[in-house]
């Protein structure tokens, strides 16, 4: 609600300085819809998007069914959807209730990722965030003082940052799902798993706010306690915390591991 009155006061002021001839009223007016209003708008994403990773706006509630208790009376029993469930709730939507679900999906798993991560990953995660979010305000700054060089340089450094994540994992996503395992580099393993999260997801649809979408691939990165060092692995399927696993990892200690299966 504070973008409307952010907005709707700066025009107000504008107007009205204006019409009754007072020009520092109008200038204020102008100074809020041309700053207030796109400074708000940032703030809001900035800590929109905070308050997203750290779960604050997570509201996982688990499904619940009736049960029968003693006596006739029915009670709640909670039961967790399953990733397979969950997805597929998404997919037997419409409109933008199908848009809903996934963003609550992708929620949930951003949040779920954020609690499995160490402080390293943490700090690390907050140190990128930071100069993303800083070099977005820095387009902002420019563009409001007419530098186009600088919101040049600005906007290809920030395209640039997140075209280079990108790359990178898909790199190791391809690197870890692939069947290709050189005995000379890697030894197989028993691993334990320690978390199951959202890689990246594969969809179509919500380019309008009342398309559907429908979730075609979603890759899990895993979480792996190998003798008490933890390694990254990636995966389409979905693993349950301790479950036991045999994996490939590299005999450098290096790099991702490679699910084989569960263990037998």
């Amino acid at each position: 609600m504070l973008i409307p009155v952010v907005l709707v006061t700066g025009i107000v002021l504008d107007a009205v300085g204006y019409g009754i001839g007072n020009e520092t009223m109008a200038r204020v007016g102008v100074c809020i819809l041309s700053y207030g209003l796109p400074v708000t708008m940032f703030v809001l994403v900035v800590v929109g998007l905070i308050l997203m990773m750290t779960g604050m706006l997570s509201d996982k509630k688990p499904d619940k069914k009736p049960d029968v208790t003693f006596g006739g009376e029915e009670a709640e029993e909670t039961i967790e959807k399953s990733e397979e469930e969950k997805i597929e709730d998404i997919n037997s939507s419409y409109g933008y209730g199908s848009q809903r679900k996934l963003a609550e999906y992708q929620i949930d798993h951003v949040a779920n990722a954020y609690r499995h991560s160490g402080r390293g990953d943490r700090i690390k995660g907050w140190l990128f965030f930071g100069f993303l979010m800083g070099d977005f305000a820095l387009i902002f700054l420019f563009g409001f003082l007419r530098i186009m060089t600088g919101v040049i340089v600005c906007l290809a450094i920030f395209a640039g940052t997140i075209l280079l994540s990108l790359i990178v994992k898909i790199i190791l996503e391809k690197t870890s799902m692939s069947l290709r395992v050189n005995t000379d580099k890697y030894e197989e393993r028993q691993a334990t798993v320690k978390a199951c999260v959202l890689s990246s997801m594969g969809s179509t649809g919500g380019g309008k706010s009342y398309s559907t979408v429908r979730v075609h691939s979603v890759t899990y990165r895993i979480v792996l306690d190998v003798d008490g060092r933890e390694y990254q692995a990636y995966s389409r399927e979905t693993y349950e915390e301790g479950e036991k696993l045999d994996v490939w990892v590299r005999k450098s200690g290096g790099g991702v591991a490679k699910i084989i299966g569960t263990e037998h």
